[in-house]
């Protein structure tokens, strides 16, 4: 099997952390659990609710060389693996610990597709017969799939069924979402017609 990352997709794992609260501000980050993946700009906001909600002031904080911003919501345009993002909200004053509500959230790599299962039916075929080729993967965000053979490419979707046989030798299967990709192939066991 042949295994070509292309990118890391992003997977957001949300989680609601409240500080010492003098406001009486409940603040939440959304989105809480979402799939990003790299190219794509990630904004969070923070979501408030109760206490006086008059004068909000916003203090983020995140991986190194993240600038923190005066607002309800950010942009990330670059994150890696294992970064956490936080915001302190207070109303009329500067955010801190000790004066506000905080939510953070956790962005973890997901997960490039895995092929799990890959089938053909009937197992051995004639040249000419029926032929359907089924794949399972795993991965997040859920992969699609494209099936070739050496002239070029057969179909895409998890299952393929060939009128006939071709007389190729084998055909391969692609499992591939914004995470990566993994292919696996098939030799195909053609029994020739008879003379």
């Amino acid at each position: 099997m042949k295994i070509s990352t292309f990118y890391l997709a992003l997977l957001f794992l949300g989680h609601e952390l409240l500080a010492a609260n003098t406001s009486g501000l409940v603040v939440t980050i959304i989105p809480s659990s979402a799939v990003f993946c790299p190219g794509s700009p990630i904004t969070l906001c923070a979501q408030v609710s109760g206490g006086d909600m008059s004068n909000l002031n916003y203090l983020w904080s995140g991986p190194t060389n993240f600038g923190a911003t005066n607002t309800p919501c950010i942009t990330v345009s670059s994150v890696s693996s294992s970064d956490t993002y936080t915001v302190i909200v207070a109303n009329n004053s500067t955010p801190s610990s000790t004066n506000g509500s905080s939510a953070s959230v956790t962005i973890t790599a997901a997960a490039q597709p895995t092929l799990v299962e890959v089938t053909l039916h009937p197992h051995k075929v004639s040249l000419g017969q029926r032929l359907t080729l089924t794949a399972i993967a795993d991965g997040n965000p859920a992969p699609t799939f494209s099936w070739n053979d050496q002239t070029g490419p057969l179909g895409e979707g998890s299952s393929l069924t060939l009128p006939y046989v071709p007389a190729n030798e084998s055909i391969t299967v692609t499992a591939h979402n914004c995470a990566g990709l993994l292919s696996a192939t098939l030799p195909l066991d053609v029994t020739p017609l008879p003379d």
